[in-house]
């Protein structure tokens, strides 16, 4: 392996990391993926249980759909499906130069965004509590 391409495959890394991470973060913290996936997935669950399952304080007797969709809930078991699909699509991509240069501008903004959004939400929450 040449330098070039030993820094390429450092940059895939840290962009692999940067895209996971936030992908992570955004189905497991974020407003918008409790919105669009965490609620959609309960309300999945909801519609499919029995009137006795939903008089049942045990999370055992949810179901299976409940124990499918409360793992939304954990970042372990998100990271690692999230981790497998972005692992695997930048394998599929790595031959195809113009198809890898837009996995890493992807990858790229990704974790920019995983860097810079707690930067601005400390310096904006700094603010807020000065003006108090």
């Amino acid at each position: 392996m040449t330098v070039t391409g030993f820094a390429f495959a450092l940059l895939d890394l840290v962009l692999l990391f940067g895209l996971t991470a936030r992908l992570t973060l955004f189905v497991v913290s974020d407003d918008l993926g409790k919105w669009l996936i965490r609620d959609p997935a309960m309300k999945w669950v909801g519609n499919s249980m029995r009137p006795d399952q939903l008089a049942s304080e045990d999370p055992d007797d949810w179901g299976w759909r409940y124990k499918l969709a409360s793992g939304l809930w954990c970042p372990y078991c998100v990271g690692f499906w999230i981790g497998c699909l972005t692992l695997v699509s930048l394998v599929i991509v790595r031959d195809y130069g113009q198809a890898l240069d837009a996995w890493r501008i992807v990858a790229g903004v990704f974790t920019l965004n995983l860097l810079t959004a707690p930067l601005v939400s400390m310096l904006t929450f700094s603010e807020e509590s000065e003006v108090d």
